[in-house]
């Protein structure tokens, strides 16, 4: 009903693990980005990041839904250590 009634994005804001946020927005169609924490997941794309931090998955991760359509995930990491950007 949100998207029916206007609103573009929908963002979930989590503290269940990267995991279960990638099983949430499987599920959850209308649900655009999900920012999650607790597993402290470090997700990176690209190369440079510091050698004593091996990313877990891609930066954003892109999880393709049963209709098609792509919701996002990030992680908060911890600390504040890294700071993400997506547009």
């Amino acid at each position: 009903q949100l998207k029916a009634n206007g609103v573009e994005i929908i963002l979930g804001i989590t503290h269940c693990g990267y995991l279960r946020d990638i099983e949430i927005i499987k599920e959850v169609k209308d649900l655009d980005v999900i920012v999650g924490g607790h597993t402290n997941t470090f997700l990176y794309s690209g190369s440079g990041h510091p050698p004593e931090n091996k990313p877990e998955g891609e930066y954003p991760t892109v999880v393709k839904r049963g209709d098609n359509s792509d919701g996002l995930v990030v992680q908060a990491y911890y600390y504040g250590k890294f700071l993400g950007f997506y547009r």
